[in-house]
């Protein structure tokens, strides 16, 4: 069977392109089991469509949704398709948790629900057997108008998954500057994690589920990597990096002799002190922390459970062993009061984090939060991706869900957006302001690369952001003051 794998573009191309691992993964695995798969990333490729499906006659097209800004192009990519008469599939996260919105339309056939490999290699044994798609686990379909599962899908033992074939891509074109990296990629060791906070996709997709790709594969990608393409950075894109002190040890022994500076998001209670001074040793040059909340109560609520003092001791530990902290604060959640919120800036500020990112609470449809609002009746259930994009996930505060001013948390989202692109810290770099020197240098890089109707395009997205930014921050010094982001508490912005 010949199977096209798109990835594809984002509506807005002021996002980085990286390393459509999933599709990867699929197509490393089709490759090894004798079947023709190709990857066509609409990200980084010109090409049309209409020209590939011409050239390359695939049997199938798959596509994987990174998320909302996607759909738009998945349907143009569907639509065409269509014209040719070739069924196609959708997968990815969201897809997987949103199945009848994805069939709605009737460009798709089939929708791929959780992790893919297995189930695209029976539909291809199937295809080339003449067997129907239809009892294959892990399918969602319409028949007669009603949406149909096949039933759930075993998860796969990664040590069956060859190692990824990076001779279908062309990883030259998702290198990213990154603090002191110039050629970094994103990697996996492992995928899922066995924690269930109520905020993330994970508890639905990967059941809690954590399990570990072999070393071996790893170190078979990194030579390759570095040997062809001259990689010399790698972020580790795990949903929990190295789940146990073991897997530390074992993965930063294999990390040494490579001479690399890496990076993971990782959850911060994983770790003792000593830990750091390992991961320096073997190129560990930053890490970003998921602790959310700085109020106990919250931190029960969403089943994160981080323990707040020791998270303190720890990210100081991190900054000490030489390793940029990164610490991630959600703001907005369900239940929040003004009480928490103070709580979580007050942990914040009492950190020594090298840079900090506070994001605005986004309804993920995979979450354990999604159904409990949409039970309370306090989150309209998603009736399509349309209306989905419309909301804005991330970018615009959800509201009646807490009793939080969202005015409020414009203003502390840009005074810490404006506080780290101003940061002097440790993020690998000298002189005045560096992380805003590199921020703006990396930035220019990835635009001017990205066509001229894409660079004037993300010129003005990346200046309406830093105005709105400069607005909040500095036009509501009340809103600044009841939260204890000043001077005086030994919070700048310039």
């Amino acid at each position: 069977m010949k199977i096209l794998l798109v990835n594809p573009k984002f509506n807005k191309s002021y996002r980085a392109t990286s390393l459509p691992l999933g599709l990867l993964s699929l197509a490393s695995y089709l490759k090894k089991n004798n079947h023709q798969a190709m990857v066509f990333d609409r990200t980084v490729e010109k090409d049309s469509i209409d020209k590939v499906i011409r050239k390359f006659s695939p049997d199938l097209i798959g596509l994987s949704l990174y998320g909302l800004d996607t759909y738009k192009d998945a349907l143009h990519v569907s639509k065409t398709a269509q014209k040719f008469f070739i069924p196609v599939i959708w997968g990815g996260v969201l897809v997987s948790g949103l199945p009848d919105l994805a069939l709605a339309y009737d460009c798709v056939d089939y929708v791929c629900l959780g992790e893919g490999e297995q189930t695209m290699l029976e539909m291809a044994q199937n295809f080339d057997s003449g067997q129907s798609f239809n009892d294959i686990a892990g399918l969602a379909y319409k028949d007669q108008g009603k949406v149909k599962f096949t039933g759930q899908r075993e998860f796969l033992d990664l040590s069956k998954l060859p190692p990824l074939d990076f001779s279908l891509v062309k990883p030259n074109e998702y290198f990213i500057s990154h603090l002191d990296c110039e050629k970094m990629l994103y990697l996996y060791t492992s995928k899922g994690c066995h924690f269930s906070c109520t905020f993330c996709y994970n508890n639905k997709f990967h059941q809690s589920t954590f399990r570990k790709r072999p070393l071996s594969h790893l170190e078979e990608e990194i030579n390759y990597l570095i040997k062809n393409h001259g990689m010399d950075g790698i972020y580790f894109s795990d949903e929990l990096f190295c789940g146990n002190k073991k897997d530390l040890e074992e993965l930063c022994a294999l990390l040494v002799p490579f001479n690399l500076s890496w990076g993971a998001q990782t959850a911060i209670n994983l770790f003792d002190e000593e830990d750091f001074e390992l991961m320096y040793a073997s190129g560990c040059r930053w890490l970003c922390f998921g602790i959310e909340s700085g109020s106990g109560r919250m931190q029960k609520k969403m089943k994160k459970n981080v323990d707040l003092e020791r998270a303190k001791k720890l990210v100081a530990a991190c900054e000490r062993a030489g390793i940029a902290a990164i610490t991630n604060f959600i703001i907005g959640l369900p239940g929040e009061s003004e009480e928490d919120l103070l709580k979580t800036l007050s942990f914040a500020l009492s950190l020594k984090s090298s840079l900090f990112n506070f994001i605005l609470y986004a309804v993920d449809p995979c979450s354990e939060d999604y159904q409990r609002l949409v039970r309370e009746k306090r989150q309209e259930p998603y009736r399509s991706f349309k209306a989905l994009s419309a909301s804005r996930p991330v970018e615009k505060v959800v509201r009646g869900i807490n009793e939080l001013n969202p005015k409020d948390l414009y203003v502390i989202r840009a005074c810490f957006m404006l506080h780290t692109f101003f940061a002097d810290k440790n993020t690998g770099q000298s002189g005045k302001a560096p992380f805003m020197v590199k921020v703006i240098k990396d930035a220019w890089a990835s635009l001017m690369g990205a066509g001229f109707l894409n660079f004037i395009t993300s010129l003005f997205y990346f200046a309406k952001v830093f105005l709105s930014a400069i607005f909040y921050s500095l036009c509501f010094p009340k809103t600044r003051r009841k939260y204890g982001l000043t001077k005086e508490n030994g919070f700048s912005i310039f």
